[in-house]
């Protein structure tokens, strides 16, 4: 690394490794390091995340985020402090706050650093709305890098302008070589033979990502056909993931629906039980732009996702996946009977997508743009 490298704090309060801190992690992981010194700030309870980290060499500093329910807003001058003791003392040249409440906290201490603020929003806000908030951040911020073109638009619906948002796509990882040895484990684990039809959803089982639409898809599909299977790939959060979990799973009993599911839980070996899946099912109602889907397709699995937010930007309905109605079942039931009868349809979808993607998340795209951008604001 040079002696010249530009420090940037990458913030993120997450005590979680989902979605964003695995974008966080693929940037990072093909960042230049010539001109860039990444250093990660952290929450002490992420344990997975500042493992990957320190597993590609990026320095952490973890610090109490105090990411305790009902105390959040009275702790937040303390966390604001010791971050703002931090950069003046870490001799930080950038801040890349990665997560909402950093993004806050970031916004405020702009007001008394000279240090440039970005903020990686991946929200749509106008669904996902969190008030006078975001419009502290999007004021304060030196600026909003989006997810999507559909989350940038949601700060000209909500605000009337965007003038301080560009979208740049989160990047792929470098490496996607799969284990043998663990798809064959996963394979005897979860998948019963080749005569079965794999439907998979990967993910955090909550609400927000709307599983309930598979439940009540495969009521109305399991009257077709009876050769598949529905995998649910993802841990519980925290907060509420339990109750929807058990709430799931009483609809799946009632409706006598047992045999067609199967909870796996969290999967460490993601993109190996990705790769056995016949297809990735995604329902959520405004997904800014998902990994889920673009690395599916990357990986040569067929998508079904909901005709809402960033979702189009990625599929192309018939050529890189099927796009159902948001919150229309037998919509649902009817693409996911079309992508098991006809391998013509999942064949062009796997080339056509897989093309796509090696297209539109190349480093060029992403890491090269968002270096591009630090260079701008340093200067």
């Amino acid at each position: 690394m040079s002696d010249i490298a530009k420090r940037i704090f990458y913030l993120d309060n997450s005590s979680d490794f989902s979605g964003g801190q695995k974008s966080l992690l693929a940037l990072l992981s093909r960042l230049d390091r010539e001109r860039f010194k990444a250093i990660a700030i952290v929450d002490r309870r992420a344990f997975r995340f500042k493992e990957e980290l320190r597993k590609i060499g990026i320095e952490c500093i973890e610090i109490n985020y105090a990411n305790i329910r009902f105390l959040e807003i009275l702790l937040m001058p303390f966390v604001t402090l010791r971050l703002w003791y931090l950069v003046r003392n870490q001799k930080c040249d950038l801040i890349h706050a990665n997560t909402f409440k950093v993004g806050l906290i970031s916004a405020i201490l702009r007001k008394v650093i000279r240090q440039p603020v970005i903020f990686r929003s991946r929200l749509g806000i106008v669904i996902n709305s969190h008030g006078l908030i975001d419009r502290i951040i999007y004021q304060n911020c030196d600026l909003i890098l989006a997810n999507s073109h559909y989350v940038k638009k949601t700060y000209l619906q909500r605000f009337g302008k965007d003038s301080n948002v560009e979208v740049v796509y989160n990047p792929l990882f470098a490496d996607y070589s799969l284990d043998i040895g663990l798809v064959e484990d996963l394979r005897q684990k979860y998948f019963e033979g080749s005569g079965c039809f794999y439907f998979g959803t990967i993910g955090r089982i909550e609400p927000f990502k709307r599983q309930r639409e598979i439940v009540e898809a495969v009521k109305i599909l399991a009257k077709w056909r009876s050769d598949f299977k529905v995998l649910f790939i993802g841990s519980i959060p925290l907060s509420g993931g339990g109750a929807y979990k058990e709430e799931l799973i009483r609809t799946i009993e009632d409706l006598g629906l047992e045999s067609y599911f199967r909870f796996t839980g969290f999967l460490a070996p993601i993109f190996e039980a990705t790769s056995l899946l016949n297809c990735v099912l995604l329902c959520t109602k405004g997904e800014p732009l998902s990994r889920g889907i673009f690395e599916s397709q990357y990986l040569k699995v067929p998508v079904i996702a909901s005709d809402s937010g960033g979702n189009p930007e990625l599929i192309k309905h018939g050529e890189t996946g099927l796009l159902y109605e948001l919150g229309n079942p037998s919509d649902l039931a009817e693409k996911m009977l079309q992508i098991m009868d006809s391998r013509a349809t999942r064949e062009r979808i796997i080339s056509n997508s897989h093309s796509f993607v090696q297209a539109a998340f190349q480093p060029q795209a992403t890491v090269k743009l968002e270096e591009a951008v630090y260079q701008r604001l340093l200067k």
